[in-house]
This record gives C-alpha cells, structure tokens and sequence, in this order.
C-alpha cells in the first residue's frame, strides 16, 4: 500500500508541476522516512521513495527550494555506499540538487563529504555508472567557479585532493600511461581506458579552464610517486594528447581543446613544447566546427 500511494504521489508531482509546492509538507517526511538510514521501510520503499524525490526536485523552481527539501541532501551519502542499484538515481538526484541549489550543495561539510563518498566509488563502477559519478565532479567544478570565481575553486580542487579524489584519478591515468608506453607481448592493459579515460580529462579540464593555477597546484598535491610538477605534467599530457582521438564526443572534444590552450597562460616548458600537437588539435576542432555549420 505504501508503494503504491509513493507511485502516486510521484505522478502527481509531475503532474501539478510548480503547483506541487503545497504538498512538500506532506511529502517530505514521507521521503526521509524511507531513506534515512537504519528506517524499517528503506528495503521496501527505497526505490519508490527516490523517484518521488528525484520529481519534486526536477519541479521545483530554484527559487523556492524550502529548507527542509534541502535537508534531505545528506541522505543521498549513505545510498552511495549501499552501492546498490538505486546508486544511479542517487547520482541523478545530486546531481538535480547541484542544479536547484549549488550554494547548498558546495557548503561545508556537506561538499567535503560529498567528495569523500564519490572517492569510493570512483573506479569500483561500470563505465556508464563511473561516468555518472565524473559528471557530477564536473558539475561541482562549474557551480564552483560561477558561484565563487576562483576562491571556491581553490576549495573545491583542495576538497578534491585531501579527500583522496584526485589522487585516485591521476593515478588511474598513470597507469594508463604507463600501459601505453608498452608494445609487444609484453604489454600491460590500462586500468583507465575509452569513455572512462574521457570522463577523468573532462574532469581535468573543467579545473584547468577555471584555474590554471589552481590546477597545477592540485595536479602537484596528488601526483602519483610525488613527483615535480613538470614530471607530472610531461606524462600527463602526453597521454592527454594521444587520447584526444579517442573521444568521440564533440563538446569534450572542444572541452578539451580550451583546456589544453589554457594552459599556455603558465608559460611553462611542459605546455610549451607541446605546440604541435597542440595545433594539431586547434585545427581538427576547427574542422568540425565549420562541419557543423549550416550552409549559407
């Protein structure tokens, strides 16, 4: 009985759009009773209890998001580590909550923590799942920068580096790199690899185009072996470059082209005495740019 007045609850939502406001009392602690953790209900009304959550933030408008529809965020921690199949609708419901309220999302603690059940996962998914959890990343970094400009930033690529996240990632594409440096019979398979690799450079990249700067100290703080800045940034930016052919999107190929010219900012050898291949990029973006033009 209880499933079935959460499936209508969820379609009524839906249905009354912004009018569904008046009913965020009643519905509320239906939702925070089905997810806190410990609940007697969660085994049976889990599943149920997210899609009704996930449709009251998709029709709430940005500017009434109540307090106690805010409080809720929290909840969404302990789902990530069940690490069940209601992990997707999590993401996609913090995801919706970066959206409706970037300043709660990005407030302390609740962005640290965040951050922290994110390393967890990071690497433990399939691709599509994995991928899920590196949008949302990417969605911090940009509701970062136009929230904060470069102080918050600074925070988010410190968040990131002491909870363990972006360690996690340069040593996956390390690994990579190294993998790729191997030929023949002897040689080893990538941890990171395809729309996984793309995912981490997307990631890199929303860092870089904020903050250069702020990037390279981050990138310094979590390289693998503790090696120097310039060690860090020759290796990963040849596997940066040898991957742009494998990215088969065309707004992360853009993505990834501004980044990389970002970094000429720095003036730095290990950005430098990449030019070709960094022109080689600029005019294989441009190409698909005037592809996608329309004909006048």
């Amino acid at each position: 009985m209880k499933q079935a007045i959460l499936t209508i609850l969820a379609r009524l939502v839906t249905a009354m759009k912004a009018d569904s406001l008046a009913f965020h009392p009643l519905v509320l602690p239906i939702i925070k009773g089905a997810i806190e953790p410990g609940s007697e209900t969660q085994v049976y009304l889990l599943e149920d209890a997210l899609d009704l959550w996930a449709n009251i933030i998709a029709q709430t408008p940005s500017n009434a998001a109540s307090q106690d529809l805010l409080s809720l965020a929290p909840y969404l921690l302990p789902i990530f580590e069940l690490g069940s199949e209601n992990l997707r609708k999590a993401l996609e419901i913090a995801d919706s909550y970066l959206l409706l309220a970037p300043s709660h999302m990005l407030s302390e603690p609740l962005r640290p923590s965040l951050f922290t059940s994110l390393t967890s996962l990071i690497g433990q998914l399939r691709p599509d799942a994995n991928g899920l959890v590196c949008n949302l990343v990417e969605a911090t970094v940009r509701a970062a920068e136009h929230l904060g400009s470069e102080p918050a930033v600074e925070q988010t690529a410190s968040d990131l580096v002491s909870t363990g996240f972006l360690p996690a990632l340069l040593t996956g594409l390390h690994g990579s790199w190294k993998a790729h440096c191997t030929t023949g019979p002897r040689a080893l398979d990538p941890p990171v690899d395809g729309i996984v690799e793309t995912d981490y450079f997307s990631i890199l990249a929303r860092l870089a185009i904020a903050s250069p700067n702020t990037f390279c100290q981050a990138v310094q703080a979590s390289a693998p072996e503790q090696a120097d800045l310039n060690t860090t940034m020759t290796w990963l930016l040849e596997e940066w470059f040898s991957h742009f052919e494998n990215i088969g999107d065309p707004s992360r190929r853009k993505l990834t082209a501004l980044a990389l010219t970002k970094f000429l900012e720095t003036s730095q050898p290990w950005i430098l005495q990449s030019l070709q291949s960094l022109m080689t990029i600029w005019t294989d973006v441009v190409v698909e740019l005037r592809e996608d033009a329309p004909d006048v």
